[in-house]
């Protein structure tokens, strides 16, 4: 419900054509860190491909700003374009996969080998891996999660 007022304070921003300076007037009580957060984006917001800040802004083309409007995704709104958490998600998915491969290699040691003591080996160790996969699995989810639920 949240996030649908937020779109919805964007996109009529977005329609005035103006800064957010001109248009909104601050709390001192409690707008103090929105304002401060959004002169820090007018500092430093450059090398972002979008931002709003107190007195500039960067925007997409119309066209980009329609179909980005209407995502409301972790993925695309956030995970892309930050690089720390951009090189986490990659991360996470490549030790996801990893850690599938090695667990079907552990499993087909387990089937392959005789009674000794590699195949007890084998089957913890693909389960470990198993578990460690779903866990990659659930923190790759954080990063892609939709901000409402449908």
């Amino acid at each position: 419900m949240l996030i649908n007022i937020v779109v919805e304070q964007k996109r009529q921003i977005e329609r005035l054509g103006k800064s957010i300076k001109e248009i909104y007037l601050p709390l001192k009580t409690s707008d103090t860190l929105v304002v401060e957060y959004r002169k820090w984006l007018d500092k430093f917001g450059q090398g972002l491909p979008f931002y709003q800040g107190y007195d500039s802004e960067k925007n997409f083309h119309s066209d980009e700003l329609q179909e980005n409007s209407l995502t409301l995704d972790r993925l695309s709104q956030h995970t892309q374009i930050c690089s720390s958490c951009n090189q986490v998600y990659r991360v996470t998915n490549f030790s996801k996969q990893i850690f599938i491969g090695v667990a079907i290699a552990l499993a087909a040691l387990a089937i392959l080998t005789d009674n000794s003591w590699v195949k007890p080996v084998a089957v913890v160790g693909g389960l470990l891996a198993i578990i460690l996969a779903f866990a990659a699995q659930q923190l790759k989810t954080k990063f892609e999660r939709a901000y409402t639920r449908h």
